[in-house]
């Protein structure tokens, strides 16, 4: 796989019996730059960003087993459902 230098700017949300709330943005001024190929992402994360193109806007959803891990029992506070990230912006 060639490694690219990827620059995207979005907003991660955490959904939680059905409650969606911002935990995490990148904006456009200040976008999550990284390269592929060298494990620094999430891989679910790298495969849905790869498959877009420069300027393309995008929304998808990464389950918590394909992203930080399940609820475990002994948190104090409930764990996250599923992950969505959301443009707002374009990849650049």
């Amino acid at each position: 796989m060639e490694n690219k230098y990827i620059t995207v700017a979005y907003k991660l949300y955490a959904v939680t019996d059905g409650e969606k709330e911002l935990r995490e943005e990148a904006p456009a001024s200040h976008p999550f730059q990284f390269i592929s190929g060298i494990g620094y992402t999430l891989e679910r994360f790298e495969k849905e960003i790869l498959a877009l193109k420069k300027g393309d806007n995008f929304n998808f959803t990464i389950p918590c087993a394909e992203a930080y891990g399940e609820k475990r029992r002994r948190q104090r506070t409930p764990g996250a459902q599923v992950y969505v990230l959301q443009s707002g912006w374009k990849i650049r």
